[in-house]
């Protein structure tokens, strides 16, 4: 009775085991279940991810969540992971993500819920969601400067400025409005792009670019100018942003001292010259596409000075340096320079020397000398004496042509004037401010004739007559000779040149070996005729020929 009360326990502690160990295995073969509910994109950039738990399992839940990304295959391998923690529970779960195009490129978003426990992780099925894509219809104004407000009209799918940016070129702008159909933006300061160029606007979300405009105009913005003081025709160079490219000139751009428009010119900053008819403080303004703007400040132009002159006393015709500063260097509008009411010409002009010259036509006399530039006029210390020209004799008292003749007076050292002998005029040279010399012109007929010296302000006739010698023979030596024989002639009035004189036995012309005014050698002519015959002597156009025979012998 015992062992069958033993046999039938042990049976029935193999069944209860039996019984316990099915059950457990049933419980641990409990495994996740997840679905993906579909997202809804609430913005450009935030997305509502929604998912369900069915079943978590009965191993210890570590994670769960979604994972999205820009394409399909989504695992804990490939995706963003958005975790909600450990906490699961059986039912509906969901959440808002941000920013989301901060991470992927595209507009479609790939999304899958999942959970992970001990045992693994368990997805739900792969959902998509397309992101609303901003669009623009345009831009206005097409043209601005840094600090001006640009509308941009179009759909944005957004009011949260944490959502949307606005660049130009690369440079962030400033939102100072955002609806659903405008964005209102503040051009950028810092745009690497010089006046008028085309320059693009864009709109970035997360790490999406779209383009708003290809064609958007960046404008100089001008702050101000520099510098506020200088003489008429000193260089004033604008200082802001966005300025104009020297290679494409001023660009429309125009700048004003008071109601006066300054002439541009060509460096490298935009740089204007100031005009000479302004006054003497001008406020300055600048004009872009028809808009004037006041620059901060004002221009004034400083007053020339005159601190020497390089003479005190000098000729009509004479050249004189004043020292000074702030003299225009406008060459279009050069400082006027006078000697009383006579205007001097002004050749060279620096900031700090004017060189002029005294008119032809000014009287002898004492002047005040005074430098107008800009609305300025001022004086030099000292009066300027403008001196007479003098001619008072000449010497030699006779010549040939083509001699030279010296004229004493006062004259401008290296200057050119002209001289009459007669009625034929000959240009002449001061050698000195003494003397001048002038050489005896071609053509005239021997005789005696008035010299005339021509000054730019008068005329001087000499007291004293110029006698003009013509050729004369006096002798010759030898009177006979053979071809080749060396023939001295002696006389007055020759030409000293060759090129003015012609030597000919009978009609046979001779070489010309040496010759002076008073004297010629030549050789007798290899094809002389034999016997006797006239030696004639041409200098200056007139023929002179021999008294006396000379006779050629073999």
């Amino acid at each position: 009775m015992k062992k069958l009360v033993s046999t039938n326990t042990f049976w029935l502690f193999i069944c209860s085991l039996s019984f316990c160990l099915n059950a457990c295995k049933k419980d641990l073969d409990k495994h996740p279940q997840m679905l993906t509910e579909d997202p809804i994109a609430i913005n450009l950039n935030t997305v509502e991810f929604k998912g369900k738990i069915v079943e978590k399992g009965e191993f210890n839940v570590i994670d769960y969540g979604f994972i999205y990304a820009a394409y399909p295959n989504i695992d804990d391998q490939n995706g963003i992971k958005v975790s909600l923690g450990n906490k699961a529970s059986v039912g509906d779960f969901s959440t808002l993500v941000s920013n989301v195009l901060d991470n992927i490129y595209g507009s479609t978003v790939y999304v899958r819920s999942y959970l992970t426990n001990s045992n693994g992780t368990a997805y739900g099925s792969v959902k998509q969601v397309s992101l609303p894509i901003p669009s623009t219809s345009s831009v206005s104004p097409t043209a601005g400067k840094a600090g001006d407000l640009i509308t941009i009209s179009g759909q944005f799918h957004t009011t949260d400025t944490a959502a949307i940016a606005v660049f130009f070129m690369d440079k962030k702008a400033t939102i100072k409005t955002l609806q659903q159909d405008k964005i209102v933006a503040e051009v950028p300061t810092g745009i690497q792009a010089s006046h008028n160029s085309q320059i693009g606007i864009s709109l970035q979300i997360g790490q999406q670019i779209y383009q708003a405009s290809y064609d958007f105009r960046i404008q100089a913005r001008i702050k101000d100018f520099t510098p506020k003081t200088g003489a008429i025709g000193a260089a004033v160079t604008l200082i802001g942003e966005n300025l104009p490219s020297y290679y494409y000139g001023d660009q429309g751009i125009k700048m004003y001292f008071g109601n006066v428009e300054a002439n541009f010119m060509y460096l490298d900053v935009p740089t204007y010259v100031v005009p000479p008819t302004i006054e003497e403080t001008s406020k300055v303004y600048i004009e872009i596409n028809g808009e004037r703007s006041e620059l901060p400040g004002e221009f004034k132009v400083l007053a020339p000075t005159v601190s020497a002159v390089s003479i005190n006393a000098g000729l009509p015709g004479e050249t004189i340096v004043i020292t000074g500063t702030d003299f225009s260097t406008d060459w279009a509008n050069l400082p006027k320079v006078k000697l009383g009411s006579y205007d001097l010409d002004v050749y060279d002009v620096r900031q700090n020397s004017i060189t002029a010259v005294i008119p032809a036509s000014i009287p002898s006399g004492t002047y005040a000398l005074t430098v107008t530039s800009g609305p300025h006029t001022v004086t030099a210390n000292n009066a300027f004496k403008v001196e007479g020209y003098s001619a008072s004799s000449f010497s030699p008292k006779k010549g040939a042509i083509n001699s030279l003749v010296k004229i004493n007076g006062v004259f401008n050292a290296n200057n050119y004037y002209e001289v009459s002998f007669g009625s034929t005029r000959v240009g002449a040279t001061a050698t000195s401010k003494s003397v001048l010399e002038v050489s005896v012109p071609y053509g005239l007929p021997a005789g005696k004739v008035k010299i005339t010296v021509h000054f730019p302000n008068k005329d001087i006739k000499l007291a004293d007559d110029f006698e003009v010698i013509g050729p004369s023979i006096s002798s010759f030596s030898p009177s006979s000779g053979v071809p080749g024989t060396a023939v001295t002639i002696t006389g007055e009035g020759f030409a000293a040149d060759t090129w003015n004189t012609v030597v000919k036995f009978g009609t046979v012309e001779a070489t010309i070996t040496s010759i002076t005014d008073t004297q010629i050698k030549v050789l007798v002519p290899s094809n002389v005729n034999m016997g006797a015959m006239k030696i004639n002597v041409v200098s200056n156009g007139q023929t002179v020929t021999s008294k006396d025979d000379f006779t050629a012998i073999n």
